[in-house]
């Protein structure tokens, strides 16, 4: 028997949706993400949360994975900086335990968010 991915174990895109969900409803809220969201009309948002899953799926094991150089391409254009991030980071945390994801499964989706930091903070 095959072993379940962390994606298929949580419920899939739906769970994983969810996430996305909450994780936008929390950084809409957040003084240090907020800004990055102030403009955004609802097209856009429905496409940030669609990628956003995507990728978040693809961190824990599940399809639709997206390439380093494809991260570093679209937040090449964002010019985030490392509070911002690291406060998203934050905000992801929260969420996975409000999930009541598992401690090493939580530790596995933002060490791999933190592996790409390079790709998403401004440098400079």
């Amino acid at each position: 028997m095959i072993p379940l991915t962390m994606f298929e174990r949580c419920g899939g895109f739906r769970t994983v949706r969810q996430i996305v969900d909450r994780f936008f409803d929390k950084a809409i809220d957040s003084r240090v993400v907020s800004p990055y969201f102030v403009h955004t009309n609802w097209w856009v948002m429905n496409r940030l949360v669609n990628r956003q899953t995507k990728f978040i799926a693809s961190l824990m094991g599940g399809p639709n994975g997206y390439s380093n150089d494809q991260i570093g391409h679209y937040y090449s254009k964002k010019r985030i900086p490392e509070p911002a991030f690291l406060a998203a980071l934050g905000l992801l945390a929260e969420i996975l335990e409000e999930f009541g994801f598992e401690k090493d499964d939580a530790q596995t989706i933002l060490g791999e968010v933190m592996n790409r930091k390079g790709l998403i903070v401004a440098m400079g």
